[in-house]
């Protein structure tokens, strides 16, 4: 789900923002990290063939494919995490391969990171999460990974998201996984992962970079946009790539050369 910005004291947000990857008009500024916009979409006209190709569902990256390297972490509070990564690997890992496409996992979650008893609920808390991670080393050839918790035991406030992409002020990509919230389709972690790639939502996405007509494209190829894994109304039956989202993925900071049959 597109990332939210973390809600200031008084309640989480209900429709949050994206940190570093914002399509909102008017981002609130988060302490230690930075804000993208999305450009500006191209007049509506008729797709050319490039565009028709990146729209494939069928594309494969050449070669033997790409790993995306992932290292997990958790807080005290996350608890036992152990049967939700596997349903969210699984389901990544189910999506991404007929693509080229591989979640490699370095598990470091056996000990709870220091410092955070309790649910990140704040910009600070993202802060303080964000510095204990790059205390653990260089993030740019893997892609840190938190499961945590969200909420307090005794708030009244809607549920969190499932997940949450943040970015620090070198525009390194970090994923909170919310225990305390899930889609069905366990898509949250292929999904998050596409926006630390520089995904957004789609159709939207799409129709920034090839015009309006996407949509009538798509619906004349009987594609249900709603299924694309990078989309936020549907948490049931995720599963399609877009072209150019595979090869965006393939080019990620966390992305390296590796055999996705190994």
């Amino acid at each position: 789900m597109q990332p939210e910005q973390p809600p200031l004291p008084g309640g989480p947000r209900q429709s949050g923002v994206i940190l570093g990857l914002n399509q909102a008009p008017s981002p609130r500024p988060v302490a230690g990290l930075s804000a993208r916009h999305m450009p500006s979409p191209p007049p509506a006209a008729s797709l050319t063939e490039q565009a028709k190709r990146d729209l494939r569902l069928d594309y494969r990256l050449p070669g033997w494919g790409m790993h995306l390297q992932i290292t997990i972490f958790k807080t005290k509070a996350a608890g036992d995490i152990s049967t939700y990564f596997a349903e969210l690997k699984n389901k990544a890992n189910a999506i991404f391969a007929p693509h080229g496409l591989k979640l490699v996992v370095r598990d470091l979650s056996n000990v709870p990171l220091t410092g955070i008893d309790g649910p990140i609920t704040s910009s600070e808390h993202i802060d303080e999460a964000i510095k204990m991670l790059q205390a653990g080393g260089d993030s740019r050839s893997h892609l840190k990974v938190v499961f945590c918790t969200r909420q307090t035991a005794d708030s009244g406030n809607p549920s969190y998201d499932a997940g949450l992409t943040v970015r620090d002020t070198n525009r390194i990509p970090y994923i909170l996984i919310n225990m305390q919230a899930s889609s069905e389709d366990r898509v949250t972690l292929a999904h998050e992962a596409g926006h630390a790639a520089g995904l957004h939502h789609d159709p939207s996405h799409a129709e920034m970079r090839y015009g309006r007509d996407v949509k009538a494209y798509l619906s004349s190829q009987h594609v249900d946009v709603l299924n694309n894994f990078m989309s936020d109304d549907n948490k049931k039956t995720r599963s399609d790539l877009f072209a150019y989202q595979v090869k965006l993925l393939g080019i990620a900071s966390f992305a390296t050369p590796g055999n996705i049959e190994g």
